[in-house]
């Protein structure tokens, strides 16, 4: 299974959060009372869950989604955040970049959801995560990025 974005025929400068399964392209559905324009589909774990963001226009922001499957509709991840979900692990984390805004200016914020809990790890960029959960981040120390080791404890 492979995830990304089409072209839309209808409307040729916008484009849509697509599957392609077994040989046929799938128009992922998106969550209730946002755009079906402007989605991307990111990446997708065994299972067959997939990640990506949804931009309605003229609504923002733009928001991470996940996607159960190729047939549902989307859920928003990390609500009241400019975000989009970047990688999915066999276990259902989901590493997010969210832009935290302080008046004119901002920074990456590095986030994780599972199961519907949501941990903030600060600021930085999520870089990658492995089947276990731990999650590295890029941070800025004194100027410098250096990569930063989280493990998360969901309580499981």
């Amino acid at each position: 299974e492979v995830v990304g974005e089409s072209g839309d025929a209808a409307n040729p400068t916008e484009h849509v959060a697509v599957a392609w399964t077994r040989g046929a392209v799938h128009r992922l559905a998106t969550p209730p009372a946002t755009s079906d324009l402007n989605d991307d589909a990111a990446a997708v774990n065994n299972r067959g869950q997939v990640v990506g963001t949804n931009d309605t226009p003229d609504t923002p922001p733009e928001q991470a989604v996940a996607w159960p499957g190729t047939s549902a509709p989307a859920t928003l991840l990390a609500p009241g955040y400019y975000s989009g979900a970047r990688m999915i692990n066999d276990a259902g984390q989901v590493l997010i970049n969210a832009l935290v805004a302080t008046g004119l200016t901002g920074h990456n914020e590095a986030l994780a959801e599972r199961d519907g809990q949501l941990a903030d790890l600060g600021a930085g960029t999520p870089i990658g995560q492995n089947v276990r959960g731990q999650v590295i981040v890029d941070i800025t120390v004194g100027g410098t990025v250096q990569a930063a080791l989280f493990t998360i404890d969901w309580g499981t």
